[in-house]
């Protein structure tokens, strides 16, 4: 099954070298990887993407806290977690050809992504400024962006500069 860490380092030369290794040493593979920084300065943020069992998972989570300048690692979990892209609902024919079943695919995978990434977003900003704050503000953004709607909605365009 695959999971997603989230591991909080120390900013420092060698962290993701120390995490890597313990992944090749003990014979995983990293489907994905990223690193970014954090909120905080000196801190970064390293995402990866494993396939493994849950018991695995609980054994990597351990390793990865031993190692030198790791601060928190957490599994991110999804609600409602898709277990990958179900098209077996759609009337068989529904696509020419392998390549836009393969596309839709893709584009439900993005989809799925922004939303996760959106709410994993939105839960920090809570994290950090409280749910008070952030309804308010999210309040505020939402009115906002009201006259755009009406006027998408009466059949105008909205137009970027220069078009």
């Amino acid at each position: 099954m695959k999971h997603t860490i989230s591991v909080h380092v120390e900013d420092k030369p060698g962290a993701l070298t120390r995490i890597t290794s313990m992944f090749a040493r003990r014979g995983f593979n990293i489907d994905s990887l990223a690193v970014g920084p954090t909120e905080r300065p000196g801190i970064s943020r390293i995402t990866l993407r494993v396939d493994c069992a849950e018991h695995t998972l609980e054994q990597i989570e351990k390793q990865i806290h031993k190692l030198v300048n790791v601060l928190r690692v957490t599994e991110l979990v999804e609600p409602g977690e898709r277990q990958g892209c179900r098209l077996d609902a759609l009337p068989s024919g529904s696509f020419e050809s392998d390549l836009e079943l393969d596309h839709l695919c893709t584009l439900l995978d993005a989809a799925h992504l922004v939303l996760r990434t959106s709410e994993f977003v939105a839960s920090l900003l809570q994290e950090l400024f409280g749910a008070e704050l952030f309804r308010d503000t999210l309040h505020r953004a939402d009115e906002s962006f009201a006259p755009f709607d009406g006027a998408a909605s009466r059949g105008h365009s909205r137009k970027g500069i220069g078009e």
